[in-house]
């Protein structure tokens, strides 16, 4: 992926960031449309484990770059097997029963968590209601991130819980996106 195009998801991810966080309400269309840019443009030529340790190392630093308060818990998972996860002091299997929630929609629907709950407040409806799928099992908010290839095959799935919803989701983005623009 060309720089100016990375640098470029990342100045539409402040924006949506920003955004959501002033109002969760507004925009809902655009903030989609800037989510579904993100998962076409922040896709790997190749991951293997060693590059998804490299990519937790990547949020880690991130974080504490960003100095947030709230302890988080990240988790990236590829080919069904997770490689890298990381608890802070703090954090509690809350987040990690989060994390499992996140993982199943990214899984099953093949997209962000985030887009799917912006999808569904769109649509005035939740998942359970529109899918069949148990609450419990499946969440529709922001911090599961399809890990895709160039070829648009999805490999795994990239998850933080602990931050705003939308923190975890820009967090994930801003990670793969320094990553690719390092290391592919």
């Amino acid at each position: 992926m060309a720089m100016t195009n990375l640098l470029t998801i990342l100045k539409r991810t402040d924006h949506l960031e920003e955004s959501f966080l002033k109002n969760p309400n507004d925009n809902l269309k655009e903030l989609e449309n800037i989510i579904i840019e993100q998962e076409e443009a922040l896709r790997f030529s190749s991951l293997s484990y060693a590059d998804c340790y490299s990519l937790g190392v990547i949020v880690r630093d991130l974080y504490a770059k960003a100095a947030y308060t709230a302890p988080i818990v990240i988790d990236i998972t590829l080919n069904g097997h997770q490689v890298f996860h990381l608890a802070y002091d703090g954090s509690s299997p809350d987040n990690d029963a989060f994390i499992k929630r996140k993982y199943a929609t990214v899984q099953r629907f093949r997209m962000s968590s985030m887009r799917m709950g912006l999808m569904m407040a769109q649509q005035g409806t939740t998942m359970p209601a529109k899918y069949d799928v148990p609450a419990e099992e499946y969440g529709a908010f922001g911090g599961g991130f399809p890990i895709k290839l160039t070829s648009g095959i999805q490999i795994g799935v990239f998850c933080i819980s602990g931050l705003r919803q939308i923190q975890d989701h820009c967090l994930i983005a801003r990670s793969i996106a320094e990553f690719l623009t390092t290391k592919q």
